[in-house]
């Protein structure tokens, strides 16, 4: 495909009409050119964000930290590179399947930003984890709830953009999830553990 030659837009269902072009622009970056987007934000794409648009199924810029760790999706979907080597605890065998797509997506996530922060914590809100793994926000939503249950992900810190609490997830490693345990073994038992009367204890 030469550059600035038009050809069917690849981010919209049933375009048959010559209606996108690769560009260059003023820095030599090579960039799609939706034609259906002119005077819009839009209208110019880097090619990562087509490749997001074609896995959300919705076309917007990208702020520099989501171009990144969608960058390293694109670059690991290429073959370009390996996703790093993450491990999560196994998910309980009735875990819905809604609940797999959503840890199969945080793996993929870990895997994508472990490649340039190693071990560092990955946001996932709601609405990232929705288009990150082609689900409802409703189910994003649900599905986070249950990894935490489950003791799949934990919350270990936040961060803040533009105002608004961003929550970061780490894996729960075998120890935390025995140490966990533990824990709620403990309190159970404190629960059951009958307590003596003020009047007995004088």
């Amino acid at each position: 495909m030469a550059v600035g030659e038009a050809f069917s837009c690849v981010i919209r269902d049933g375009d048959e009409h010559a209606s996108a072009a690769l560009w260059r622009d003023r820095s030599g970056l090579l960039v799609y050119h939706d034609f259906h987007a002119q005077g819009t934000p839009e209208e110019f794409l880097t090619l990562t964000e087509v490749y997001a648009a074609q896995i959300t199924g919705r076309t917007t810029k990208l702020a520099a930290p989501t171009h990144l760790i969608w960058l390293m999706r694109l670059l690991i979907a290429m073959d370009g590179v390996d996703a790093a080597d993450v491990a999560l605890p196994p998910l309980p065998a009735h875990a819905f399947a809604s609940v797999r797509t959503v840890y199969d997506g945080y793996t993929l996530l870990l895997g994508c930003r472990w490649l340039y922060a190693p071990g560092e914590p990955a946001p996932f809100t709601v609405r990232f984890a929705a288009d990150w793994c082609g689900v409802s926000h409703k189910t994003a939503a649900q599905a986070i709830a249950a990894l935490i249950e489950m003791k799949v992900i934990t919350k270990v810190d936040v961060a803040k953009a533009k105002g608004k609490t961003i929550p970061l997830y780490l894996p729960v490693t075998a120890a935390c999830r025995e140490s966990s345990a533990s824990a709620d073994g403990a309190s159970a038992g404190e629960r059951r553990r009958p307590r003596r009367s003020a009047r007995a204890v004088a």
